[in-house]
């Protein structure tokens, strides 16, 4: 990849505020009664741990042993503290395959300063327990683009950052922060020409390499902590574009969708997995595929905290209007070695996840379903 010095101005946004969460998310229907959600119900079998749903506006943690959700604590998903603009939106994603710590992305956070017509992002981190962590506790960015994550160790940030002054269309690039967000390493992604904001999505790596998707390419940082990198895999346009890379818990393998179609209802994308290190594709394989009749639509793939098993989202359809309400999708946890492997409800090997998904949406007394309806995402499956 091409690299360029380039100059990046930050902020530092000063306030201390304690954000708290509540109330609010998607809706799920049942197939079967249930006692109701709590401990001592073991829906999803020998599955256990928490779902971390941090996508815009989601902030719901799953408990796969009882199926019941909670709200995910700091983080002002409602918008209801009244120390954001209304048009601000919340996601946040936890430290993977630990969870002690999240980072939240607060997008159009305040008016930007230098041009008032435009908002600014803030990024601010918080305990597991809602506790809005040290300083500094938030920062303005012009544009933060997909999913900042934190490292393994808790102790960078990685994300893409457009900059407004950058040359038009703007550029993207990757910028690697400690937590003060003083910047260890930055790099271009996109010199010149456009991108999609879905496009870009990244994950660290136990050593502090950085992985990330872009176009129709997969990257590998050159080194710890760096932001310049080597393609890894690229793939031809019918294959589809790689997004929403995750690492496995040892860093060994990725898994990813190739997405070959998309609209605002629905995608056809399918799961895949290829090992981390290695040349020409090396390990590439399909995790997961429908029957031919049918249109694959997964999404979220999520390793377990043992690198046993990998979550993926299917079957979701946007509502088109108040008529037609599209379709739930569910979540399937499949072994994490199968190659091609068909999704049927049948199959042993294949456990569709179970959950009282009516809490997401107010429900006082849900009742246990397959639906599994996440929007944004992405998502984290962290041991309890």
């Amino acid at each position: 990849m091409k690299k360029k010095a380039k100059k990046y101005v930050f902020g530092v946004f000063l306030s201390s505020i304690l954000l708290s969460g509540c109330g609010g998310g998607g809706g799920g229907s049942s197939s079967k009664p249930s006692p109701g959600p709590g401990p001592g119900n073991a829906v999803n079998g020998q599955f256990s741990g928490q779902v971390f749903i941090g996508g815009e506006d989601e902030g719901w943690s799953l408990d796969l042993e009882s199926g019941s959700y909670t709200r995910i604590q700091g983080v002002d998903w409602e918008g209801q503290s009244g120390n954001y603009p209304s048009i601000a939106d919340f996601s946040a994603y936890p430290i993977a395959y630990n969870g002690a710590e999240i980072l939240a992305k607060i997008e159009n956070c305040q008016r930007s300063a230098s041009r008032p017509s435009r908002y600014d992002d803030c990024l601010v981190r918080y305990s597991n327990s809602g506790e809005q962590l040290a300083s500094p506790s938030g920062s303005i960015f012009q544009d933060i683009v997909g999913k900042p994550k934190l490292s393994r160790d808790g102790q960078y940030i990685a994300f893409f950052y457009d900059e407004w002054g950058s040359s038009s269309p703007a550029e993207l690039s990757l910028i690697i922060t400690d937590l003060n967000l003083s910047i260890i390493s930055a790099a271009p992604v996109l010199v010149s020409g456009s991108y999609t904001v879905s496009s870009p999505s990244l994950t660290w790596l136990p050593d502090n390499r950085l992985v990330y998707t872009f176009d129709e390419s997969i990257y590998l940082a050159d080194a710890p902590l760096d932001a310049t990198s080597t393609v890894l895999a690229t793939f031809a346009v019918a294959e589809g574009e790689p997004r929403q890379i995750t690492a496995s818990p040892d860093g060994n393998q990725l898994a990813f969708i190739l997405l070959t179609d998309s609209s605002f209802r629905t995608a056809t994308a399918t799961p895949w997995v290829i090992d981390t290190n290695g040349t020409n594709r090396q390990g590439l394989r399909q995790l997961a595929r429908v029957d031919d009749d049918l249109r694959p639509s997964f999404r979220f793939p999520t390793w377990s905290p043992d690198g046993t098993q990998i979550l993926v989202t299917h079957g979701r359809v946007a509502a088109a209007n108040n008529i037609d309400l599209g379709l739930q999708g569910g979540g399937y946890i499949i072994p994490a070695a199968s190659n091609a492997l068909v999704l049927d409800d049948d199959d042993p090997s294949i456990h569709r996840v179970r959950s009282f998904f009516g809490t997401t949406s107010g429900l006082a007394n849900p009742e246990l379903t397959t639906n599994f309806d996440i929007d944004d995402g992405p998502i984290a499956w962290l041991p309890n």
